[in-house]
């Protein structure tokens, strides 16, 4: 991985600024040889069953240029601060990814002896050139704004602005052109107002009040429409999948009892068109077989409340905030149900749930330690968050549930010579061993309980079905710092 920046700063006149960026980035990664031996008998023994092997080569390289300009104008009228900025934005990513993948048997398959024996023959000598796993994509976006601040005398503060972002998103796979996502071609334009109001009660207290308007593209590897082949379901892209506006409404009351110090409380409401969100997906034509895919499933609304606060007593101090979530969309689903004259059976219907990943409660806890005098820093934080659905689930009910969890994190900086800026730092995660859990929120059958279906780590109190369950342990991190 690799970036660079330049920027620069410039005074053209006594009230006219004019700032600028440039920066690139380049990441490369290279898996050079994933094979997978397919054998019959222990792995252990000089003589076994070959059967088959697979090979696979993985490379990708992604480049980032991207230039920023803002012109700054400030004057006054009768005594009123205005403040006029204007600028625009360019930035061009691609990404290059190949993927071989190669399948060998053995002549006479299965044959017994060493490896070093036995003759392979390719399968495909060319390997897979028309996986869509081989693909370029480039995306272009070129963005421009305007704004205006405006300070009517010391307490009451506008700033409105409307920017204009205009994206253009293209792939090219290796698939034949006559195949549907062979390439793809996107392109659309963003208007994206906003406007912010401040009133300032005193010098230590703020009430807030704004409104804008946003975006969110999806990423790279959404898009292409590649498949790759899972234990139990394939996982897809999806190249009809549209990118996510949404409009954003905020309210807050600030209030600094010392520089250093700050309680804040807001609340906010958020309409979004078109979330992305991962979805369990029967293929077309299927009812049994699955994909996993990105999808737009319609509109949604996220409303709450938030809460921070910070107060240190001299060297230490505490640090908290609690966010309240409540978010609402409404999908199609299919349900299973027992018919008087049908029997066993499905129907369509509609269920309302929360967002994928959007939890109703997250809070975070830090205790702080500072001492400039010895130059020690060091911080406990404990992050909660409660439960969310990780996966969604075309059957009513049957969503996967990532359940709450709590994670307890330490760090520390510790000035070794204030001369020569040496300092030694440390950081150990996940000290509480949290596990990730997932969970489908309905009983759990006998069956998952006992006999020769028994699945473990089943348990009929929790009244959930345990799907899965990844076990995290501590990692620490030492190092050394200088700066100059």
């Amino acid at each position: 991985i690799m970036n660079t920046t330049l920027h620069g700063d410039h005074t053209l006149m006594n009230n006219l600024v004019f700032d600028w960026s440039a920066a690139y980035s380049e990441a490369q990664e290279t898996i050079p040889d994933w094979g997978s031996l397919t054998t019959t008998g222990s792995i252990y023994t000089p003589v076994q069953t070959w059967n088959s092997i697979s090979a696979r080569w993985v490379d990708n390289t992604d480049f980032d240029k991207s230039a920023y300009a803002n012109l700054t104008y400030k004057f006054k009228i009768n005594n009123d601060i205005i403040e006029l900025k204007g600028g625009g934005m360019y930035r061009n990513k691609t990404r290059d990814n190949n993927y071989d993948d190669f399948s060998l048997t053995i002549p006479g398959s299965p044959q017994v002896g060493p490896v070093s024996n036995i003759v392979f023959t390719v399968d495909d000598p060319l390997g897979k050139p028309q996986d869509p796993n081989n693909y370029h994509v480039e995306e272009d976006v070129a963005a421009g704004y305007g704004q205006a601040k405006i300070n009517f005398g010391k307490q009451f503060q506008v700033l409105g602005g409307l920017r204009f972002e205009h994206t253009q998103f293209s792939d090219t796979t290796r698939q034949s052109p006559e195949i549907a996502g062979h390439s793809e071609y996107h392109r659309y334009l963003d208007e994206l107002p906003s406007i912010a109001l401040k009133y300032s009660i005193d010098d230590r207290q703020n009430i807030r009040a704004s409104y804008f308007a946003s975006t969110s593209r999806p990423g790279f590897f959404e898009l292409i429409p590649y498949t790759i082949t899972g234990e139990y379901f394939d996982e897809q892209g999806n190249d009809s999948l549209r990118h996510t506006t949404a409009d954003n409404y905020d309210l807050r009351y600030e209030f600094f009892p010392k520089p250093s110090e700050q309680i804040l409380a807001g609340v906010f409401y958020k309409k979004i068109t078109d979330p992305i969100e991962f979805a369990i997906e029967r293929k077309v034509g299927s009812i049994s077989s699955l994909v996993m895919r990105p999808e737009n499933f319609g509109n949604a609304t996220n409303y709450g409340f938030e809460f921070v606060i910070s107060k240190y007593i001299k060297n230490f101090g505490i640090s908290a905030n609690y966010t309240y979530t409540h978010s609402e969309i409404t999908t199609d689903k299919l349900i299973y149900y027992n018919d008087p004259i049908l029997g066993n059976t499905t129907k369509d219907t509609t269920q309302t749930r929360p967002l994928q990943g959007q939890a109703n409660n997250i809070a975070n806890v830090s205790l702080i330690y500072k001492n400039p005098k010895i130059g020690l820093d060091m911080l406990v934080s404990a992050v909660y968050t409660g439960k969310l659905i990780a996966q969604v689930s075309p059957d009513y009910g049957l969503d996967y549930w990532q359940m709450p969890m709590t994670r307890l994190d330490f760090s520390f900086e510790k000035r070794i010579s204030k001369k020569i800026k040496l300092s030694i730092y440390g950081k150990v995660n996940n000290i509480l061993n949290t596990a990730y859990v997932l969970r489908i929120l309905q009983p759990v059958p006998a069956s998952y309980l006992t006999g020769a279906f028994k699945l473990p780590q089943q348990d009929d109190a929790s009244n959930s079905i345990l799907v899965e369950k990844e076990e995290y342990y501590q990692g620490y991190l030492l190092g050394i710092r200088y700066k100059f």
